[in-house]
């Protein structure tokens, strides 16, 4: 047998543990209740890859049966017969996963920096697309603003790595003669435009799945950047915007 391993281990071996990101063992509304990206109360860091969250192997690239992310559902049962049903997605060996709070499902926006609040971006239940929460740029009723509504967030991708950028959005307008617009960007950490995601004036009530590259920029940290434009004209504008990843492999 190995010495001891530090407890601090499987914090250091993301690769090594399958993340469970959805499900539920109660109705406390928290973390300690609702599974989520990243470390939460009903599963920890998630389930193990083979031992390489404590130190042992973690079996090489290539000896998963897919070399794109896949779910699978699984039914666990506590000592005092709690059912817990959840959802885990298994990546593939040696990716990664850059977001923190990804869904909002910590119902606020840390960390995440509000840029614009003309009007403020808001952390809501009334839209998810999936998960409890989402966020909610521009204005959905009320007085139309003249000004923009705007979040972003920063991510430092790994140098010499192939990166994803995915996320969704659920966009409404009354002023599709573009004088307002929901929009995506990437910037760099000096507020400068890398790249023009998307831009439109969308009234679909729909829910929008996007994805964009993002690998030229490994080594480096970007800005994804997301905002709701409005130009005062009493014409309301809104983007809800939801399950916000980078994703590298």
């Amino acid at each position: 047998m190995g010495g001891a391993k530090s407890p601090s281990t499987p914090y250091t071996s993301p690769s090594s543990l399958y993340d469970v990101v959805s499900g539920s063992n109660g109705g406390c509304g928290t973390y300690l209740c609702n599974a989520g990206p990243g470390y939460d109360g009903p599963t920890g860091l998630g389930t193990p890859n083979a031992t390489g969250a404590f130190g042992g192997v973690t079996p090489a690239l290539g000896t998963t049966t897919s070399s794109s992310p896949s779910t699978t559902s699984a039914s666990t049962s506590t000592s005092t017969s709690t059912s817990t049903s959840t959802s885990t997605t298994l990546p593939p060996s040696g990716s990664q996963q850059l977001v923190v709070n990804p869904g909002f499902e910590t119902g606020s926006f840390s960390p995440w920096v509000i840029v614009s609040s003309s009007p403020a971006p808001t952390v809501v239940t009334t839209n998810p697309n999936t998960g409890s929460y989402s966020a909610l740029l521009g204005t959905v009723s009320g007085t139309d603003p003249s000004g923009n509504s705007t979040v972003r967030l920063g991510i430092t991708i790994p140098s010499g790595v192939h990166a994803t950028l995915s996320f969704w959005y659920w966009p409404a307008t009354a002023d599709v003669i573009t004088n307002d617009w929901q929009e995506a960007q990437i910037r760099n950490t000096s507020g400068n435009t890398l790249a023009q995601v998307f831009k439109d004036s969308s009234n679909s009530h729909t829910w929008t799945h996007v994805t964009f590259d993002v690998s030229q920029w490994a080594g480096t940290t970007i800005r994804p950047w997301f905002n709701v434009h409005e130009n005062g004209n009493g014409l309301l504008t809104s983007m809800y915007l939801d399950d916000v990843t980078v994703t590298t492999n």
